[in-house]
């Protein structure tokens, strides 16, 4: 007998795996059962168990002036479709400003531009981009989180590890929540915790 657990947030594929551990949060029972190969067991907790940095409660930051939100997923998970909706954000804000971090992958010349590109074609000049370009150390990390009034996700696949973080310094996370684990990870852990607000358009 095998199960999948954790690390890829859906069906393996493979006839040699039995059973999926999951959720009532990351895979509602009666709508996700079909997507898997394998068979669904609900725990009756919650699929993430996670402890906070000890740090984490040491960190700190100055004052902000004016709004920060924050983009800290794998550029792999950020769709076309979630860049305009962060520039929609950015915009109807007018005196806010975005940081994108992902390690050091924002210091390749090609990405910065074509966000540029991106972010202008929907009204919102350069300038108003943080570009993080350096890998930080695991307090400047958190410290750079904290930063931010507003950490927004990624979409349709969800942030896991970067959205614990953020909640683990008291930065609130917007997400866009969908049908099935990979769509709604952070949707679920927060869910799971009690920290989400439904809201519409």
């Amino acid at each position: 007998m095998q199960a999948s657990f954790l690390g890829h947030p859906n069906t393996s594929a493979l006839q040699t795996i039995d059973y999926h551990l999951t959720d009532r949060f990351a895979d509602p029972p009666g709508l996700t059962e079909h997507l898997y190969g394998e068979q669904l067991v609900w725990l009756d907790h919650a699929i993430l168990a996670w402890r906070p940095y000890r740090i984490a409660s040491e960190i700190s930051v100055d004052d902000r002036d004016g709004p920060v939100l924050g983009v800290f997923n794998n550029i792999a998970k950020i769709s076309p479709m979630a860049l305009k909706t962060y520039a929609l954000i950015i915009r109807r804000v007018p005196d806010a400003k975005l940081i994108l971090k992902y390690g050091d992958r924002y210091s390749v010349t090609q990405l910065q531009d074509r966000y540029r590109r991106e972010f202008a074609a929907e009204g919102v000049l350069p300038h108003r981009l943080d570009f993080r370009t350096q890998t930080e150390s695991l307090r400047q990390h958190l410290r750079t989180m904290m930063s931010c009034d507003l950490a927004l996700d990624a979409f349709p696949y969800q942030g896991t590890m970067t959205s614990f973080e953020c909640l683990s310094v008291g930065t609130p996370v917007v997400s866009c929540c969908g049908d099935y684990y990979a769509h709604r990870a952070t949707s679920a852990m927060m869910m799971r915790m009690g920290l989400h607000q439904i809201g519409g358009k």
